[in-house]
């Protein structure tokens, strides 16, 4: 279409061989519950496409790269049985079909359905972000690779990050009921607008990038219900930035930060966890009693030495400290306690000799 103003709207399913949209000021509409297919490329280069409450059919690649395509309420599907790549623009109905690997050229985004019905979904080096309900069809066609983000928006119920998206640069949750993990995923950031991050001891989340900065955005509202592994930086002594794990459970945010760590030559993946239940008792010495909330911490991998161990918790005063203990339910041993009102952290640097280790606050 090289309409230069004006707007041109079908009235009937219309089949051609590519559709280019190149004319500037014009707009194409693609009309109400109609079917289009065209057999090779969609190119659109300048004007405004409206996609209505249609269905596009490609059958080769979409390029994109000027011009306005409103999605409206309709559907585009990539159906070819070859290699394609997808235009990098917001749909509103996304489906994969056919075969063969569907890549994206660039940045998308879905407001609807993500329909994966044949194919392999490549993300690539792009930033893929679901606004809908869950991914319909076989979410785990959806592929993604170290240089891939997600973003999970939106506000639908039950969301999950299929279990065959394994690695990522960046995880973003800003679906305000949350979504959970299905499967083991590596993501070198994860950043927090809205909502929390369900994971499990199977379902785990390790955050690669060794900046203690690459986890942002944690609150009250939004934090992982579950356990965390973190990768720290390599041969530090006393590094000042704390690491922060911002985990929780069902009743709330309770994080754990390490403070001033030091580490060896290979970067250490340190795992933790928090359940509201099963501190039991202090060692009747250095603590009289252990509130129930504790906090596991484990090295996984690599050369970690020490750090300082900061816990958040409501009504802390000027009896309690922390105690340590080799086992949930074991006898809990001070540590000693530096209180700052919602948080308190331990007198000394917990040693990798010590752990791994349960952390739960006691009185005095």
């Amino acid at each position: 279409m090289t309409k230069t103003a004006g707007i041109a709207t079908f009235t009937g399913n219309v089949n051609g061989n590519g559709l280019t949209i190149n004319g500037t000021g014009g707009t194409l509409k693609l009309g109400t519950g109609l079917t289009h297919t065209f057999t090779v490329t969609w190119t659109y280069s300048n004007g405004t496409l409206n996609g209505g409450s249609s269905l596009l059919n490609i059958g080769t690649n979409g390029t994109f790269t000027a011009g306005t395509f409103i999605p409206g309420t309709g559907t585009v599907n990539y159906y070819a049985a070859v290699i394609q790549t997808l235009a990098g623009v917001t749909y509103n109905n996304l489906n994969i079909s056919g075969s063969g690997t569907k890549s994206l050229g660039g940045s998308a985004t879905v407001q609807g359905i993500l329909t994966l019905s044949g194919g392999t979904f490549a993300v690539g080096p792009n930033t893929l972000t679901l606004n809908g309900p869950s991914i319909a069809g076989t979410p785990n066609n959806l592929s993604t690779a170290a240089s891939s983000t997600l973003v999970f928006g939106g506000s639908s119920i039950g969301i999950a990050v299929p279990s065959g998206v394994a690695s990522l640069n960046n995880l973003t949750i800003s679906n305000s009921n949350g979504i959970s993990l299905s499967g083991p995923l590596s993501s070198g950031s994860l950043t927090f607008t809205s909502g929390s991050l369900n994971t499990t001891s199977v379902n785990l989340l390790t955050i690669t990038n060794t900046a203690a900065g690459s986890i942002g955005g944690a609150s009250g509202t939004s934090y992982i219900n579950g356990p965390l592994a973190r990768t720290l930086l390599a041969g530090q002594t006393s590094y000042g930035t704390p690491y922060l794990f911002p985990v929780g459970d069902g009743a709330g945010y309770r994080p754990l930060e390490l403070l001033n760590i030091t580490t060896g030559a290979t970067t250490p993946v340190i795992l933790v966890s928090e359940s509201g239940t099963g501190a039991v008792t202090g060692d009747a010495t250095t603590i009289t009693s252990v509130a129930p909330r504790n906090w596991n911490v484990q090295v996984s991998s690599g050369n970690f030495t020490s750090a300082n161990v900061r816990l958040t918790e409501d009504l802390l005063d000027f009896t309690k400290t922390i105690g340590q203990s080799a086992a949930q339910s074991g006898a809990y041993v001070s540590v000693g306690g530096t209180n700052t009102g919602t948080s308190i952290t331990t007198a000394s640097a917990i040693t990798n000799a010590s752990l791994p280790a349960y952390f739960a606050i006691g009185t005095n």
